[in-house]
């Protein structure tokens, strides 16, 4: 019987036809998931569903940016922590409020009544006792279940003692917490806090010189902003809040580098009254 050779030629294949496999490649594939939207992919797709009116589009989008939902990621938009945690919230305990078909609802309504078909009291009347009464009810159970979003599981070893750590949602951003020693706190860009913080020791260490806290009298030293990465000079003790010295680095061109409040160096002076 004669041999089909098996290449990109064979157009048709009959019953009985005998192929020379001389080779076989296995190649494994996953479904990959969909890819993440650029600004211009989300408004089209907020076009498509019906949400939204294009004078509407540019604040959706800088709203999602500015409250820190989204992260811009090689020009994708990328949800952040933060975001997605709010999403869970609001998907958990208000699925009937976030929902595109209401919110697509709520836009037609409103051009119900830009045409003068219904009147602005009778909408909210129809949507805002339920809602009101929903939201009363769900954020007492909120508040005794806050820490469920607050965290996330992570991968990330404790660079302290090795251990398992959890991503935290805080006043001054994210940061991860060990799971068994809750004083080990670090933030989420650590490893590039670490870096920046030897280079601009390294770069900046001269303008310390002869500074000292006038709080508590320590030698000044260079210190990072762990959201931006920009580097500042204060006490050991600063913290946010307290009385310890802190101050801005000048570069070379004259440039202060971050804007802080400094509190100025000198002597502490005190101030007495008479009484009469």
């Amino acid at each position: 019987m004669p041999v089909t050779p098996l290449n990109k030629s064979s157009l048709s294949i009959k019953k009985g036809d005998v192929f020379d496999l001389r080779e076989i490649i296995l190649t494994q594939k996953f479904t990959e998931p969909p890819s993440r939207y650029s600004e211009a992919g989300l408004i089209k797709k907020l076009e498509e569903i019906g949400l939204g009116r294009p004078s509407t589009y540019a604040s959706i989008i800088s709203t999602l940016y500015d409250r820190g939902y989204l992260e811009n990621s090689k020009g994708s938009m990328k949800p952040s922590t933060l975001g997605m945690q709010v999403a869970k919230l609001l998907g958990e305990n208000f699925d009937r409020y976030t929902s595109q078909e209401l919110t697509s609802q709520m836009e037609k309504d409103l051009d119900e009544i830009a045409d003068g078909k219904m009147t602005y009291l009778d909408t909210l009347n129809q949507f805002w006792w339920d809602f009101n009464k929903e939201v009363d009810d769900t954020t007492i159970t909120l508040k005794q279940n806050s820490t469920n979003y607050r965290s996330i599981e992570s991968d990330v070893e404790c660079p302290t003692c090795s251990s398992k750590t959890e991503l935290k949602l805080g006043r001054f951003g994210e940061y991860y917490q060990c799971l068994v020693e809750q004083k080990h706190q670090f933030p989420k860009n650590f490893r590039e806090y670490a870096v920046a913080l030897l280079e601009n020791t390294a770069k900046y260490e001269n303008q310390t010189e002869g500074k000292k806290c006038t709080e508590c009298d320590k030698d000044m030293i260079v210190r990072v902003a762990k959201s931006s990465l920009k580097p500042y000079i204060a006490c050991p003790e600063y913290r946010v809040g307290n009385k310890h010295t802190i101050t801005n680095i000048v570069d070379p061109e004259n440039k202060i580098l971050t804007q802080k409040s400094p509190r100025t160096f000198g002597k502490k002076t005190t101030k007495t009254t008479k009484k009469s």
